[in-house]
């Protein structure tokens, strides 16, 4: 969402906050925080991007009572304004894009890929070449091309677009109204 709003990925960073169950004796216990933390060094090795804090909960129980096994991660930078972009859209008849990095056989985006299409969407913002930005979530692009439609009054028709593309997972993309005379 950072990068969507017109952020540099070089200059995030990630903040860590965990939360466990009591581990007592049990294995599997001690396990599920090692797993999510190794996932999120994983993460950072491959996006190459540091975490400047956390803080640990280890001892996420009362009485008989656990909290559930939870990794949260935010991800923080500053920006120049002039490099802020809002998602709706601004002007009815221009062009919009998707912007899609390729998925791995875990359906999980590419990291050189993701990285690239992260970089495409910077430099689309920051040439002013990108009159909004949105990156869709769990309701896939139509739930996004909806948000983006609703803020200014403004349609929108999709073209050459299956149903699949609308409606299923598009993590790591990124939904663009290009300015006027804009091509990617």
């Amino acid at each position: 969402k950072l990068i969507a709003a017109g952020a540099d990925f070089s200059e995030v960073y990630l903040t860590f906050q965990e939360y466990s169950e009591k581990p007592m004796k049990d294995g599997k216990r001690w396990g599920k925080p090692l797993a999510a933390l190794l996932g999120a060094f994983k993460a950072q090795m491959e996006l190459k991007i540091a975490a400047i804090g956390g803080k640990d909960s280890m001892s996420g129980s009362f009485e008989d009572i656990d909290v559930p096994p939870t990794l949260v991660s935010f991800a923080v930078t500053t920006e120049n304004i002039k490099n802020i972009v809002s998602p709706e859209f601004k002007k009815a008849g221009r062009k919009v894009v998707i912007l899609k990095p390729e998925y791995n056989a875990d359906n999980l985006p590419d990291t050189a890929s993701l990285l690239e299409v992260y970089n495409l969407v910077h430099s689309l913002v920051e040439s002013g070449k990108a009159a909004a930005v949105y990156t869709p979530t769990i309701g896939g692009v139509a739930e996004a091309v909806l948000k983006m439609a609703m803020g200014n009054g403004i349609g929108f028709d999709f073209a050459d677009v299956s149903l699949k593309d609308i409606f299923g997972y598009s993590y790591g993309s990124f939904i663009i109204e290009l300015n006027d005379d804009t091509d990617i």
